[in-house]
């Protein structure tokens, strides 16, 4: 048992918890209703379908453990944080509410949902089943359709946060030197954005062998021959093995990253394999 990480310590499990508040107050994580009504009104009434897109974000607990797992959130002091934008999304998306107007600004910032990294290990944590990457992604959606004015009004360029978030005193709080390696997910996820490096270095070198292809039936014969060397086996070797690894990895954080979709998690990364698959196939029934 140990506090809560990217918190400052006050005193064994206790930390302190302003910083949290002040973006959690920032988000608005109230009802605004579009008019007024008196109790004599009675209940406002909402489909199941309207609870629906809200409901599983009602079930916040502000435990706090998505920050706590979140590297950028001990990464980047300004960033509004998994629960704090979770919460937003819970508000949002309520059919009752019109408070967008007031929420906009935290929502386009560019520390709120456009700082995610979607590392994608905050709903792996969650005690009650929130998915605060699938409620961030989805506002990066509704920040991008705000910008160039498909909601109802547009925002200028650079949001800002409506209230600065404190300072976090750095003396009592965790070093985040070398933050990926305490944990096995991390891990898996610095390797997953360390293949796509290589994957990018490769498919350069598939580049050049289009341009040696331009030069000619001889110099592509060249570049043919260097193919076969072991050298090459080699690299060739290990470019797919970390395709399949970036793959394997990048769909299963995918479903995060929609928005959401009435389809089960395993139809949307069938579908993600899908559409890479299907163009290679027939890029090699072509070649044959």
């Amino acid at each position: 048992m140990e506090p809560l990480h990217h918190f400052p310590i006050v005193r064994d499990l206790v930390v302190d918890q302003s910083g949290f508040l002040d973006k959690l107050a920032s988000v608005k994580p109230w009802l605004v209703p579009r008019q007024q009504r008196a109790l004599a009104a009675g209940v406002q009434r909402h489909t199941p379908q309207q609870i629906a897109k809200y409901l599983a974000y009602s079930q916040c607990i502000n435990c706090l453990l998505c920050c706590a797992a979140c590297p950028q959130f001990g990464l980047d002091d300004g960033f509004t944080g998994p629960a704090a934008l979770a919460l937003l999304h819970r508000y949002s998306a309520d059919s009752r509410d019109a408070g967008w107007d007031q929420r906009r600004e935290v929502v386009n910032a560019e520390q709120a949902v456009w700082g995610c990294t979607l590392a994608g290990y905050c709903p792996e944590v969650w005690p009650k089943a929130v998915d605060p990457a699938h409620a961030i992604n989805q506002n990066k959606l509704n920040s991008t359709l705000d910008y160039f004015g498909v909601l109802r009004l547009m925002m200028p360029r650079g949001g800002r946060l409506l209230r600065a978030p404190r300072p976090v005193p750095k003396a009592c709080q965790r070093s985040m030197r070398a933050w990926w390696r305490r944990n096995p997910y991390f891990v898996r996820c610095m390797l997953r954005e360390a293949s796509a490096l290589f994957l990018s270095g490769y498919a350069l070198a598939l580049l050049f062998g289009l341009w040696r292809l331009s030069q000619g039936p001889a110099a592509f014969e060249a570049w043919r021959i260097a193919l076969a060397t072991r050298s090459s086996i080699g690299l060739h070797t290990l470019g797919l093995g970390l395709v399949l690894y970036h793959a394997r990895t990048w769909f299963r954080v995918m479903p995060k990253t929609t928005p959401a979709l009435p389809l089960p998690t395993c139809a949307v990364t069938a579908a993600g394999a899908a559409a890479g698959a299907v163009p290679s196939l027939l890029v090699l029934a072509w070649l044959r």
